[in-house]
């Protein structure tokens, strides 16, 4: 990759994404195994880094978008969200999800804004590989919020009326932290695993990080005449109301790491959290006779 974006004359036809992503009424591309040019900015982050390797999103200026791949070689590259990009390579599909196989790539510019995600009720063929939104979520089985396989794991989510299916990487930061216990809207990249023919089905969206899942209420822990704890979510301070119940504080990462501790809590305590990083929090709360814990969402400010 050329760092000064110097791009030489392109033996690789030039072509929008949308032209090099059609397909035929059995879902498969018709530019399959083609050669071309394509340019457009890189949304998300790279979900192959495991094989040292490339796959991320590139959408167009038109708002058209596919997969740019690469089993074990990055070209020098390293994924930035807001890149722009031009890739040569040849087009491919994946269990339906249109892809381009680079030769080479380059960096364009940084920096550059992206897509605003529209809001959708459905995923299909025109949501694969857009930044879309859907709102009003709640997932329908928290057990399935489960990383144990080491590549990531599918959760179904719902707005009451339809069932979507949620696909949470090993390389974005949400395979590591707790289930969301809460509603939320979902932004998102669409995305595609449909192993059979046609390639009509099995439509997913695919969240770039944790901030993709807006919390649509405050949620606030209040416990009758005894424990108080707001906001939640908290991005500057988080502040407690004790009333003498509790004694010690000790606040935990989700790895069970000891974050921050507190003795001889007080009636009203203010905790700075400005410099923590974005995640799940567990706060333990102690006394004499017994323990309550909770978890909290911090926002990182940074």
């Amino acid at each position: 990759m050329d760092n000064n974006c110097f791009i030489p004359l392109s033996i690789y036809p030039i072509h929008e994404v949308a032209t090099m992503t059609s397909i035929d009424s059995n879902g498969v591309i018709d530019s399959l195994n083609k050669k071309c040019e394509l340019k457009g900015i890189v949304h998300g982050v790279n979900l192959n880094q495991s094989n040292n390797g490339l796959q991320f999103v590139l959408i167009d200026e038109n708002n058209n978008g596919i997969i740019v791949y690469s089993n074990s070689e990055t070209f020098g590259y390293d994924v930035i969200e807001g890149d722009e990009i031009v890739v040569q390579g040849t087009i491919a599909q994946f269990n339906g999800l249109a892809e381009i196989i680079p030769d080479t790539l380059w960096l364009f510019s940084q920096n550059n804004t992206l897509s605003i995600p529209p809001i959708v009720t459905n995923l299909d063929e025109t949501t694969e590989s857009q930044l879309v939104k859907i709102e009003n979520l709640s997932i329908v089985n928290i057990e399935d919020w489960n990383n144990s396989d080491p590549s990531g794991f599918n959760v179904a989510v719902t707005n009451g009326l339809d069932t979507f299916d949620m696909r949470i990487d090993q390389d974005v930061d949400l395979f590591d932290m707790l289930a969301p216990n809460y509603n939320f809207h979902l932004t998102g990249l669409g995305g595609q695993y449909d192993q059979n023919l046609p390639y009509t089905e099995n439509y997913q969206i695919l969240p770039r990080y944790f901030q993709d899942l807006e919390m649509t209420t405050s949620i606030e822990f209040k416990e009758k005449n005894k424990l108080h704890i707001f906001p939640n979510p908290a991005t500057n301070f988080i502040f407690i109301e004790n009333n003498n119940q509790y004694h010690n504080l000790i606040i935990s990462n989700i790895y069970g790491q000891k974050i921050f501790e507190k003795i001889d809590l007080g009636t009203n305590e203010k905790i700075n959290v400005k410099s923590w990083k974005s995640g799940f929090y567990i706060f333990t709360f102690y006394n004499t006779k017994k323990s309550t814990s909770l978890k909290i969402f911090m926002i990182s400010n940074k």
